[in-house]
C-alpha cells in the first residue's frame, strides 16, 4: 500500500514539475490594460446644436421658418399682418430669445427645407389644439390675400399646410369660401378717400405709411387663440387699408 502511494506521489510531483516547466517557458503576457473610451472624441457630441439650431426646433421657430415659406408681396398690408404676427409670436420671448428671432427672420430661405417635415413638427407643437392650428392656416389664407391677388403658389401652400396639420375638410373650405367671397366684393377707393383713411394731412415718407397701416391694420388682426373667425367686415377694413395705403404710395412715387 505504502508502495502504491509513494507512486502517485511521485507522478503527482512529476506533473506539477513539467507544468511549472512549460510555464517557465512562456510566461503569460499580462493583461493590457484597456483604454476608456473619451466622450470628449465622440464625433457625434463634437457637432453641438447652436441656440438658433436650438430655437428653430420650438413652436415659435417652427412658425417663423413656415412664414418664410409664403413670398413677401410688395404691399404695405403684407407687411402689417407680417409684423402684427411676428410680435404675437414674441411677446413671450425672453431678450436673448427675441434676437434669436430676429437672427432667424433675417436668415435667407433655406432651399433645403422640408416644408412636410415643417408641417410634422408644428403638428407635434399644437398636438391637441385643433383651433390653434385652423387659426395658422386662416392667418395664412389673410397673408395670401392681403394683395387681392391669390396665386397658384399661395394656394398650394395654404392647401398643403391644412392637408399636413389634418385640418377638417369642412372647416378647411369655410375657410376658403369666406375668403374667395370677402375678396371678391368691390370696394372703391379714391386717393382723396385714402389721405381721410389714414388722416394725412402734410406731406409723409414711405416709413411713415407703413407704420399708420400697421396702426390701422392691429384692431382687425385676431390672435392665434382667439376663437373668433375673420368676418366680412374685418376683412373689407383690411382690404381698404391695401387700397388706401397702395393709392398713397403711388401717389409718393408720382410727387
Amino acid at each position: 500500500m505504502e508502495i502504491i502511494l509513494l507512486i502517485v506521489a511521485a507522478v503527482v510531483l512529476f506533473y506539477f514539475y513539467n507544468t511549472l516547466k512549460e510555464y517557465l517557458k512562456n510566461p503569460l503576457n499580462p493583461k493590457t490594460k484597456t483604454e476608456e473610451y473619451d466622450l470628449k472624441n465622440d464625433p457625434y457630441l463634437l457637432v453641438q446644436s447652436s441656440l438658433l439650431d436650438k430655437f428653430k426646433q420650438t413652436q415659435i421657430g417652427a412658425y417663423m421658418r413656415l412664414l418664410k415659406f409664403l413670398d413677401i408681396q410688395k404691399n404695405a398690408l403684407d407687411n402689417a399682418l407680417r409684423t402684427l404676427f411676428i410680435h404675437e409670436l414674441e411677446q413671450p420671448l425672453n431678450s436673448e430669445q427675441q434676437n434669436l428671432a430676429k437672427e432667424l427672420l433675417n436668415e435667407p430661405v433655406d432651399k433645403k427645407e422640408n416644408f412636410e417635415s415643417l408641417c410634422q413638427e408644428i403638428a407635434d407643437h399644437t398636438h391637441g389644439e385643433y383651433t390653434k392650428r385652423l387659426k395658422l392656416v386662416e392667418f395664412l389664407m389673410l397673408l395670401a390675400y392681403a394683395d387681392g391677388i391669390l396665386d397658384s403658389k399661395e394656394k398650394e401652400l395654404f392647401l398643403d399646410v391644412g392637408a399636413f396639420l389634418q385640418i377638417d375638410n369642412q372647416d378647411f373650405n369655410e375657410l376658403y369660401d369666406n375668403f374667395e367671397r370677402f375678396n371678391s366684393i368691390e370696394i372703391p377707393m379714391s386717393l382723396e378717400e385714402a389721405k381721410n383713411l389714414f388722416e394725412i394731412q402734410t406731406n409723409i415718407t414711405k416709413q411713415d405709411l407703413e407704420e399708420k397701416t400697421l396702426n390701422l391694420s392691429a384692431p382687425y388682426y385676431h390672435k392665434t387663440n382667439d376663437n373668433k373667425r375673420y368676418s366680412e367686415q374685418d376683412f373689407i377694413s383690411l382690404k381698404k387699408i391695401a387700397l388706401a395705403s397702395q393709392l398713397l404710395e403711388n401717389d409718393l412715387k408720382d410727387s
